[in-house]
Order: C-alpha cells, then structure tokens, then sequence
C-alpha cells in the first residue's frame, strides 16, 4: 500500500512514481485499489487495465475504489517498457532555424532527429538510407557546425533554436 496526505502535492505525486516504478520493472503482477480520480488516470496511462467487478468501497459507502491491474510476466515485460518509453515520449517539435544553418534539407532531417536522441541505425531506418550514409551527415554537421562531438552538437543547435525565438 502506497498513501500520500496530499495527492494534490506535486512531491507526493513525484514519490508515489518513484515507489510504482520498482514494481513496473518487476516483470510480475501488479493489483491496485484507490479511489483518487488523478491516480486511476495516471495508472490507466501505465498500462494498468480495470479489474470489472473488483470495485470496492473501503473508503466510504460513496467513494468508489476501482481495482486495477499489470501483468507483465515474461517476455511481455520487454514489450510494455517499449510502449511505456513510447507513450510518455515527448517530441521534440525542435524547428531548427533553416535560415541560418549551412544545412542541406537531408543535413536538416539528420540533425533533428540526433536532437530527439536517435542512434544513427534508427536514424537510417527512419530515412531509409545506409548507416554508413548516416555516419556521412553527421560528419558533416559536425564539421560544419565546428564541434567534435554529438553532444556539442545538439547544445550548439539548441543554443540556434533559442536565439530564433
């Protein structure tokens, strides 16, 4: 059992988190009660599906407690981590500012997608194109941009973005 005094408290919504996380990764079953509205929502965008006919009223004859349950034993751990990340991924919605960048259209494409953190394998899945050509740009943006590394890289293009604004 988790309980906070005020689920309203950001913290407190910040630890209930970092207490659930352990159990996501546990590759086993989760089975959850609570009657807070914010944390059936928050548990419904983990994953965790409604128990139908596991409703309670441990609170009150007038506080419903819906129960909820995860079950992510065995390989299916894997897949639902994947889709969590997926699901919880922010884009980036980075618009480099094209003007005043030396950068050639695909040059663009590579650079917004090293900003969202892509790894240059899923860099040329997503453009359909060669690793090698991939290694390519990014060489070139490096260059151009006058910087030694990837992570030199996005602060300089970051530091573009905010001057645009």
């Amino acid at each position: 059992m988790i309980d906070v005094h005020n689920p309203e408290d950001p913290v407190r919504r910040s630890f209930l988190l970092y207490s659930l996380m352990p159990l996501l990764l546990s590759g086993g079953r989760i089975l959850t009660s609570t009657p807070l509205k914010m944390y059936q929502e928050m548990l419904k965008r983990l994953g965790f599906e409604q128990v139908k006919g596991a409703t309670h009223f441990d609170y009150g004859p007038n506080v419903p407690s819906p129960t909820y349950l995860l079950d992510v034993r065995g390989p299916p751990l894997v897949s639902y981590l994947d889709e969590l990340a997926a699901s919880l991924a922010e884009p980036t919605n980075l618009n480099l500012p094209k003007k005043s960048l030396p950068f050639s259209p695909r040059e663009f494409e590579v650079a917004e997608l090293i900003v969202e953190g892509l790894t240059n394998s899923e860099i040329a899945n997503r453009l359909s194109v060669s690793q090698i050509t991939v290694k390519k740009h990014v060489s070139q943006l490096l260059k151009k941009m006058e910087v030694k590394n990837r992570a030199h890289l996005i602060r300089r293009l970051l530091d573009y973005v905010k001057e645009s604004d």
